[in-house]
């Protein structure tokens, strides 16, 4: 099959990432896009190196963040307090679905685009560690906007505060670690309330 082919065929496979659900609600009362998720993500991702101009390789960090939730088109989202519970299966799972969905692309971008996408799984790098916290980071965001009535039981406490902190821990970044402050304590408010 030609290259044009084989990306067009992945291109029509991942359209569904649109109206993949994820767990978080929104603001506007439904519940969010993987696709949504992932555009907010990498806006947050280059708003911060614009003001922080991180020595990172920012094209690599952009196609990370951009398929790093691919593989939720075939098991859709699961939340983290669920993921939690056993992280060994769920990541398992998700590098099969990542196979299942990169194959499709031309060589040498199917195994390119799963090793980016394991890199930050993994957080192998600076901009793995940097993408996974952020990622955590507006997952919580999108948590705080869409107010706790969409919030479960299962992440209102411990879940919700913690969720970013290993990512975090990793990362060892300040203005990162300043921002995720911010955000928790008005998800501890609202937690209140």
């Amino acid at each position: 099959m030609d290259n044009w082919l084989k990306i067009l065929e992945f291109l029509k496979t991942i359209e569904w990432v649109k109206s993949t659900l994820r767990h978080n609600w929104m603001i506007s009362w439904r519940q969010e896009s993987v696709a949504e998720h992932t555009w907010r993500f990498v806006l947050f991702f280059i708003l911060i190196q614009d003001i922080k101009k991180y020595d990172i390789d920012i094209v690599k960090t952009i196609k990370m963040i951009l398929i790093h939730d691919i593989p939720e088109l075939i098991d859709w989202d699961i939340p983290g307090f669920e993921k939690e519970k056993n992280q060994k299966k769920h990541d398992e799972n998700e590098l099969e679905n990542a196979k299942k969905i990169f194959w499709i692309l031309p060589k040498p971008l199917d195994q390119e685009y799963l090793e980016i996408y394991l890199e930050f799984e993994e957080q192998k790098s600076k901009e793995a560690r940097l993408a996974k916290a952020l990622d955590k980071i507006e997952t919580n965001l999108q948590h705080m906007e869409s107010w706790p009535k969409y919030w479960s039981d299962k992440e209102r406490w411990d879940h919700m505060i913690n969720y970013p902190n290993k990512a975090l821990e990793k990362l060892n970044e300040p203005f990162i670690t300043d921002i995720w402050e911010n955000i928790k304590k008005e998800i501890v408010k609202l937690t209140y309330e």
